[in-house]
């Protein structure tokens, strides 16, 4: 299936010593979404939006030219309760969401709820590294430009396309998630240095055979393992 996406600038974000304003570019071709507000932790979003870029880029096929002709922007829902990122990994093995309440923000004129892709460019990542709690941080989903008390170059109205093939598997998968959120969830804790053993260990060994994945073992009396497929290790979540 075929998408195209069409966006009347590139997401950008400007810095000042005081001030900082993060705008995303929503696709054209979808119904008008908007939201603006002031980001009250602009460290933990600058976090957040950082891994979710980092999970598009993921693939951990170990060959295939054709990866990032296939990356697709995320998609951005703007609702009465939150505000949510959606997208796939590369390889389509991984469902990335961030969400935040919209107490996480202190919303600014009209919002326009409904679903849109954004506009999510390679040379985001680096302005995100330099937002600062000490700088207040505007947050804007929308077309059209956006400006805060200080100069902010994100006025530009280079309308731009592209066209995206999306695998009928992203589909698929979309469907299959909506109905897993709408299941109860099973919530534990985990420690990050526990996880991270797991992670070093699939990035640093290449698969003996396809296809792989991730399993959770639970044992009465022990604590939660991960098991990785195919290598059949298992590492403890204490």
């Amino acid at each position: 299936m075929e998408l195209v996406l069409a966006y009347d600038h590139r997401t950008s974000l400007a810095t000042t010593r005081g001030a900082a304003a993060l705008d995303f570019a929503a696709n054209l071709f979808r119904r008008p979404v908007s939201f603006r507000g002031r980001v009250k932790d602009p460290i933990l979003l600058r976090q957040l939006l950082l891994a979710l870029h980092q999970g598009i880029l993921s693939d951990a096929r170990w060959s295939d030219p054709d990866v990032l002709r296939r990356t697709l922007d995320p998609v951005i829902t703007v609702h009465p309760d939150q505000l949510c990122f959606e997208a796939f990994s590369n390889d389509q093995s991984s469902y990335l969401r961030v969400a935040a309440p919209l107490s996480a923000f202190e919303v600014e004129g009209e919002v326009r709820y409904g679903t849109t892709n954004i506009d999510f460019n390679a040379g985001l990542r680096d302005a995100l590294a330099s937002l600062r709690s000490s700088r207040r941080t505007l947050f804007r989903v929308g077309a059209g430009g956006f400006g805060v008390s200080t100069t902010v170059g994100a006025d530009t109205q280079d309308h731009f396309e592209r066209k995206v093939d999306v695998p009928d598997e992203w589909v698929k998968g979309f469907m299959q998630v909506q109905g897993a959120l709408a299941m109860r969830p099973f919530v534990f804790d985990a420690r990050p240095a526990d996880l991270l053993t797991a992670i070093a260990y699939f990035q640093d060994n290449k698969p003996p055979s396809l296809p792989h994945g991730l399993r959770f073992e639970f044992q009465p009396d022990a604590p939660i393992a991960i098991a990785l497929e195919p290598w059949e290790r298992r590492f403890p979540l204490r």
